[in-house]
């Protein structure tokens, strides 16, 4: 059932249509699928076909941003399912630049 769960969510992407991602997310987590593996078995896919399309020419800015938003309603959901580990601090970062130069 996972597999034919991974083309429809690559195929909603493509399509840009992000009412069905959005039910595919959930449908895919309710059957039990961890959500990393369902971004990447799943929409990854039919987002990267998205770039290829576009790079070719074959797909354009308005189905380009259709797309990019059902996979991002897509990734909200799946994100929602990932559990949150406990944030530890491990030290300090510390980013500076040379007085005078162009980034200062």
């Amino acid at each position: 059932m996972s597999e034919k769960t991974f083309e429809a969510a690559a195929k909603t992407i493509i399509n840009g249509d992000a009412g069905t991602a959005t039910d595919l997310a959930r449908q895919g987590l309710d059957e039990g699928i961890e959500p990393l593996i369902l971004l990447e078995q799943g929409f990854v896919p039919g987002i990267n076909e998205v770039g290829d399309l576009f790079s070719k020419g074959k797909l354009f800015i308005p189905s380009l941003i259709k797309s990019a938003t059902a996979m991002e309603k897509a990734t909200e959901i799946i994100n929602a399912a990932i559990p949150q580990e406990e944030e530890i601090a491990q030290g300090k970062v510390v980013i500076g630049t040379v007085q005078g130069d162009v980034h200062d």
